[in-house]
């Protein structure tokens, strides 16, 4: 969501630093997040083809990346971008939110989430 703030970006140091580094970590959270699914729900071959399939599009996305910016700069300007990145996002978190359970079939009971979500503090 931090698509939305980049346009209002009051210079070029305050866009490239501030808000880019929280983006940047939101991305890496969201690669973390997919190698922890593809644990918890595959395994084996399964495991392997999934992770293959999701290389797949972590290479082709950056090479189509630039073609959908000229594309939108074709037609607006470049605070479009954030704004197509922000309705992207948008889009994924209403995915997520509407069509993705709970990855974790089986819960460790030496974790430490777990044993405090067990004794009701979270």
């Amino acid at each position: 969501m931090l698509s939305v703030a980049m346009p209002t970006a009051a210079s070029y140091a305050v866009l490239k630093v501030a808000w880019r580094f929280f983006e940047g970590a939101g991305a890496g959270a969201g690669m973390t997040l997919m190698l922890a699914m593809v644990r918890y729900l595959f395994e084996g071959a399964t495991a392997r083809a999934q992770l293959s399939y999701i290389n797949l599009v972590m290479t082709i996305a950056p090479m189509i990346a630039p073609t959908i910016g000229v594309f939108v700069l074709a037609i607006a300007n470049w605070r479009a971008i954030y704004g197509v990145l922000a309705v992207g996002g948008l889009v994924l978190i209403l995915a997520i939110a509407l069509g993705l359970d709970e990855s974790i079939t089986r819960r460790d009971g030496n974790c430490y989430i777990y044993s405090i979500d067990k004794r009701g503090l979270i």
